[in-house]
């Protein structure tokens, strides 16, 4: 199929309203002349990599998935996944998981969006962002790794984490940023890797 993929989480324990699905309902079609298309992955360790693959199979131009830091006051560009797990909290099938995630893959892989490139485009935008150098250890980090190591080198692929939006900072007690924000922060994310890849 291709187009832009865009990717968020199902809710779970932390986060019984999930920004990361959320805002993808207020993401446009199109973007850059490609077709916007979006997926809520599962909270799942064992059922991500078949999702991933399913995504994978439909030959995305560009992938960038989202989830949901619930301590962050701003949206973070992730710069790397590591291969391992350490489950804080069971995923939504119950399960509690460390270790590695690909035993013979390397130790991490990188980010292959224009980092420098989508944070000015925050920083002209306004919207409150920065880099960050761990994805964690939960569903977040296991799916960035895995998109990096499942899609071909050509593709970019990126992560970004999400603080809560004005919905879960109410249940939490958390700050973050309102819902359309966070929109803006992946559109211009999207615009700025769309334009490297020209």
């Amino acid at each position: 199929m291709g187009g832009l993929y865009v990717t968020g989480f199902a809710p779970f324990v932390d986060a019984p309203h999930n920004p990361s699905a959320a805002v993808l309902k207020l993401l446009p079609a199109q973007l850059g002349g490609l077709p916007l298309r979006t997926r809520i992955l599962p909270v799942d360790g064992a059922a991500i990599g078949p999702a991933l693959t399913e995504l994978w199979r439909e030959q995305p131009e560009v992938v960038i998935h989202t989830g949901v830091a619930v301590d962050r006051s701003e949206v973070s560009l992730e710069t790397q996944a590591i291969n391992r797990l350490d489950y804080r909290i069971p995923d939504n099938a119950g399960a509690v998981r460390s270790g590695e995630i690909t035993p013979e893959g390397p130790s991490h892989r990188r980010c292959r969006l224009p980092e420098a490139s989508i944070l000015n485009a925050w920083r002209i935008g306004q919207v409150p962002g920065a880099r960050s150098h761990s994805a964690g250890t939960f569903l977040c980090n296991q799916t960035y790794y895995l998109s990096l190591g499942g899609l071909p080198e050509r593709v970019p692929c990126g992560f970004l984490h999400l603080p809560p939006d004005e919905t879960l900072g109410r249940i939490s007690g958390r700050p973050g940023l309102p819902l359309v924000v966070l929109a803006e922060a992946i559109v211009l994310a999207a615009l700025a890797t769309l334009e490297a890849k020209r």
